[in-house]
């Protein structure tokens, strides 16, 4: 298995992506990787949110607003990618 999301105290938050198409800003060329974010005091938040919604029956649309508070996308608070060379 994969390590989803991780969270490295309340700034720092890693999030893999199976692909990277259709983030914004867009990423260079599209390949599974994870993503390393510069969340100010919300890595905590988007570590349960991305949980639950893991873990949810439904897609949870309804609650993004809730569930992840960074209007618009986080994905300008992008620090690096870190590309995932899977083992065959």
């Amino acid at each position: 298995g994969l390590v989803n999301h991780i969270s490295l105290g309340a700034n720092k938050f890693i999030r893999f992506w199976e692909s990277t198409r259709g983030l914004t800003p867009i990423v260079e060329r599209d390949y599974p990787c994870y993503i390393k974010y510069n969340l100010q005091n919300l890595s905590f938040s988007y570590f349960i949110s991305n949980l639950l919604h893991i873990v949810s029956d439904e897609d949870p649309i309804d609650r993004y607003w809730f569930s992840f508070p960074i209007e618009g996308t986080k994905e300008i608070y992008r620090e690096e990618n870190i590309i995932y060379l899977e083992n065959n």
